[in-house]
């Protein structure tokens, strides 16, 4: 009997815990909470900003030999895929390097990211791509650089950039 008694309360909890849970994860997401460690206040997004696919809008922009591709969303300025393929050529120790600007930092990148690419020989091309998900960016610059040391760009290929209108 007992094990028949658990399993009901087993499924009559599942069957509550997923809307509680929804719930609770709304109520508190939109509140700000004060930080333990600081005495500042933190803001936390809203349940529908976490919810917002950063894909609805996509750009690209062409150069000599290069082409950068993202898929981003203008009200929260977030990049949610970054796409970069390097035509005539597919030397090996080539990077994309991706640079996320941001209004936050005064005409300098926020972020910097490189990525190596996967090598098509028979189209001559290298593409590189990345699913970086970052909030606030306002614009987007890819350039193709050596791995070797410094990250120097590749001649002859200038960067691209698209901006996501934040």
């Amino acid at each position: 009997m007992k094990k028949v008694r658990y399993a009901a309360g087993a499924i009559g909890a599942l069957g509550m815990l997923p809307a509680t849970g929804l719930a609770a994860h709304a109520a508190t997401a939109a509140t700000i909470k004060p930080s333990a460690t600081t005495g500042k206040s933190v803001r936390l997004l809203p349940r529908a900003a976490l919810t917002v696919t950063c894909d609805s809008k996509h750009k690209h922009t062409s150069s000599a030999n290069i082409r950068g591709y993202i898929s981003y969303d203008s009200p929260t300025g977030c990049v949610g895929f970054v796409q970069v393929h390097r035509y005539n050529g597919h030397p090996t120790h080539e990077l994309a390097r991706l640079r996320f600007y941001s209004p936050d930092h005064s005409g300098g990148p926020a972020l910097t990211w490189y990525i190596p690419g996967t090598i098509n020989a028979g189209n001559n091309s290298i593409l590189f791509k990345s699913s970086p998900n970052i909030y606030s960016v306002t614009m987007v610059c890819e350039e193709i650089v050596h791995s070797s040391t410094n990250h120097d760009p590749v001649s002859g290929i200038s960067p691209v950039c698209q901006t996501t209108g934040f």
